[in-house]
């Protein structure tokens, strides 16, 4: 039986995990995984392409359900976190298992919260928002970038991801 986290640490069964890359625990790091892999003589490289090509493919099969329908209202200023769960078969191959809409972000074990936090700081990154700071501000609106500057600076900031992770759309 397969059920998220948040139901599955409250199985009495239920191994928290007390460091990062406790190989005993329920939940694991990326790291642990990519270790696991390694000892069974897997991929992870062939694995992560096919996990990205589900999740391409898979949010073009809905991606127009998610345009925000509002014609007073421009839907490339609307944003959306998915959680995509895909589960990997004894046979190492990733099965799509659902796609949430509102993946919960809360911080429940050791594992969660570097992953939730730079998933959401990546995501502040990617829509454009920073870290305020008055003095920045005033620096920036007495420069005189050109153009091409601040389109680099742009791409600079998405190209700098924190966490793990891939862009798998490219930019428009």
């Amino acid at each position: 039986f397969l059920t998220n986290t948040g139901l599955n640490q409250k199985n009495e069964k239920y191994i928290f995990p007390h460091e990062s890359n406790d190989s005993n625990a329920n939940i694991w790091n990326l790291d642990t995984y990519k270790h696991y892999l390694k000892s069974k003589n897997v991929d992870y490289d062939v694995i992560h392409e096919k996990i990205k090509d589900i999740a391409i493919k898979s949010i073009i099969s809905f991606q127009e359900k998610l345009s925000f329908r509002n014609k007073d209202i421009d839907d490339r200023n609307v944003y959306t976190i998915l959680g995509i769960d895909i589960l990997i078969t004894d046979k190492f191959e990733p099965i799509l298992l659902e796609i949430n809409n509102k993946p919960s972000l809360s911080i429940n074990n050791i594992i969660d919260e570097p992953i939730k936090t730079n998933l959401f700081a990546d995501t502040l990154n990617i829509v454009g928002i920073s870290l305020f700071s008055r003095q920045q501000r005033y620096k920036r609106l007495n420069r005189k970038d050109t153009i091409d500057e601040s389109v680099n600076n742009a791409l600079c900031e998405l190209n700098r991801p924190r966490g793990d992770y891939d862009l798998i759309f490219p930019l428009i």
